[in-house]
């Protein structure tokens, strides 16, 4: 579940955005939590950080900038920014903030299915944790926890930093749910978080971990397999 705000005074628009966000989170079968706040006055009085916020650059009183600084000030750099505008020229006033997105209102649909994009990478690694069944219970995982599935004995290990654990599902099941978390596959038996990648070897790649592990690949997996990982590491 993603913790989203959006900060804007215009409250028609904020539930139309509001509805826009919602449908297209849908689409990638993910839940998030939406609050609006029509000032960024408003918005800083919650204690609580969240994974996004929507800043609308012309609010009354404080603009979106002044209230970006004060996001950053509180949480430092843990939660993502995107700001909302009418002026396509505020582009170059919000670089400083470290934005992941800057959408016009103007251009509104085409400008927030490319912050989209850069949202599912940037703020899924950080912030959104999956969910598993296992073994009767349920277990939530960030991405970060994740390294690597693997089928053992016809069933799914899942190894983390702090553990394995037997979980329900096929590997099919598992790297469509992963497609969004850059998670590679380079053998029938095995799928594996990129950034935990040391070296990839001519047939086989060692993940960095305690024990340093080493995963086969097939070799008409090769290619995929680096031209994956070369996109992780370039857009990741």
């Amino acid at each position: 579940m993603l913790n989203i705000a959006i900060c804007d005074d215009d409250l028609k628009f904020a539930e139309s955005f509001m509805k826009m966000i919602t449908e297209d989170f849908a689409k990638e079968n993910m839940d998030c939590n939406i609050v609006c706040f029509e000032s960024g006055e408003t918005l800083l009085e919650s204690k609580e950080v969240l994974d996004l916020y929507f800043l609308d650059v012309e609010l009354p009183q404080a603009s979106g900038l002044e209230i970006a600084g004060e996001i950053r000030k509180k949480f430092g750099r843990k939660p993502e920014l995107v700001f909302v505008t009418v002026h396509d020229n505020a582009v170059y006033d919000v670089f400083e903030y470290e934005a992941i997105g800057f959408i016009r209102k103007t251009n509104i649909k085409e400008d927030l299915e490319k912050t989209m994009s850069v949202i599912l990478r940037k703020v899924l690694r950080k912030s959104y944790r999956y969910e598993f069944k296992s073994e009767g219970s349920t277990i939530y995982k960030y991405i970060d926890e994740m390294i690597y599935v693997e089928v053992y004995s016809h069933k799914l290990i899942l190894h983390c930093i702090d553990g394995d654990y037997p979980i329900w599902g096929s590997l099919d099941e598992l790297e469509k749910k992963l497609s969004q978390a850059d998670f590679i596959r380079p053998h029938r038996c095995f799928l594996i978080n990129p950034q935990f990648i040391k070296k990839i070897q001519r047939q086989s790649i060692i993940l960095e971990t305690p024990e340093l592990v080493e995963i086969p690949f097939s070799k008409y997996k090769a290619a995929e397999v680096k031209r994956k990982y070369f996109d992780y590491i370039v857009n990741g």
